[in-house]
């Protein structure tokens, strides 16, 4: 059996019902054909069972949502959708191997727009970390990989490889690797792609600033290599398992940080919610991070003086910041750390009870309250004390 053949029939195929489509009128349905054209070749037995192909938007535990995605490449076995209708869904980012994003002609404005759709899934990377189980019992620990993002193309629109591979180093000058397209895939036509040296880089770890891009003109076998890289691509991740409860309590953006937690103050004067200023955020993380960690058995020891019963060992080793600058007691140092008033307990001043935390780029930063003045809450628009 010769497999070049039997491609450079699939591709003929292709080609000759995307030119068909062009008779249909209106736009929609057009876009739609290409998508499901390409969708169906994957989904002809040529993509292992592990393997989904759906179309919509994405979205992070960090309260983000990408631009709509053509063809997503999912977890079938143990992701999820959000939202699912036959038309569009809505994944979760950790069970989201790649995107494709799907073009009938290709120019520059079309490869501009797919290249910020590609960088718009890219940058909702998770900062979280996957442990892989090796032999002998040994677990290894790696940053959650980053989706992949390939333009695919039915055509040129009276332009060239060369010229786009041109368009798109313009658009990489304004652009950090880690948000590169893997490929851009014309059919009939060829691929660009990254190299180093005379090695070509599909994957994403691969992609820095060092490599350099090439346009190779497979012509009538371009399918075929780009159904070899999506295998490449797709094969080399471990997505690791989907986190929902993150989804419930979604973090936010704070200038260059991903923060959960900050937002669940309560107001004294009204039944607002309050949350951290990233002013005070920035103050919590820069002099964190000068100081160092400590364990959370140093933290309990500082707040209380001793271990509360039947905590574990590996929770008591657990790595963390605390932010007291001014050296505020614990309770057992303080002679009557807790004054009742109307009923309620209140801290005496200059006692790091209660203690507040913050999760900052998954890492966990314990601070008093007595730190948190009214200028370093924001009332949270919308949201009352019976939404937490």
């Amino acid at each position: 059996m010769d497999v070049k053949k039997i491609f450079r029939a699939v591709s003929r195929q292709m080609l000759d019902s995307f030119l068909a489509s062009a008779e249909v009128k209106h736009l929609g349905n057009r876009g739609t054909f290409r998508e499901d054209a390409l969708r169906k070749f994957l989904e002809q037995g040529r993509l292992p069972g592990r393997y989904g192909i759906g179309n919509g938007e994405i979205v992070s535990p960090n309260s983000e949502t990408s631009k709509q995605v053509d063809l997503v490449v999912y977890d079938k076995l143990r992701g999820i959708s959000l939202f699912y209708s036959e038309s569009v869904q809505v994944y979760p980012i950790e069970c989201v191997y790649g995107v494709v994003e799907v073009k009938s002609s290709l120019n520059k404005v079309e490869l501009i727009k797919s290249l910020e759709n590609i960088k718009s899934v890219k940058a909702m990377t998770s900062r979280d970390s996957v442990e892989r189980r090796l032999p002998g019992g040994i677990t290894s620990t790696f940053p959650r990989p980053a989706p992949f993002g390939i333009v695919f193309a039915y055509r040129l629109a009276d332009n060239s490889l060369s010229s786009l591979e041109e368009n798109l180093n313009e658009w990489k000058a304004e652009v950090p690797p880690s948000l590169w397209p893997n490929a851009v895939v014309v059919l009939d036509e060829g691929i660009i792609y990254h190299t180093k040296g005379f090695k070509a880089c599909f994957e994403n770890d691969e992609i820095d600033s060092s490599v350099s891009t090439i346009g190779l003109h497979y012509k009538s076998d371009t399918l075929f290599h780009f159904y070899s890289i999506l295998l490449q691509v797709s094969s080399s991740m471990n997505l690791g398992p989907i986190r929902l409860e993150h989804y419930f309590e979604q973090a936010e953006k704070l200038g260059p940080y991903t923060v959960r937690n900050h937002n669940r103050f309560l107001s004294n004067r009204d039944d607002s919610v309050r949350r951290l200023t990233e002013a005070f955020v920035e103050k919590l993380v820069t002099h964190c991070r000068l100081e160092g960690k400590i364990t959370q058995r140093e933290l309990l020891l500082k707040q209380f003086g001793h271990i509360p019963v039947g905590m574990e060992e590996s929770e008591l080793e657990r790595q963390l910041y605390l932010y007291n600058p001014n050296g505020l007691k614990g309770m057992h140092e303080v002679e009557n750390a807790i004054e009742m008033i109307d009923g309620r307990a209140y801290s005496m001043e200059g006692v790091m009870v209660p203690c507040y935390y913050i999760v900052v780029d998954n890492d966990v930063i314990y601070f008093p309250a007595a730190y948190v003045g009214e200028q370093d809450t924001e009332v949270v628009e919308g949201k009352t004390s019976s939404d937490l």
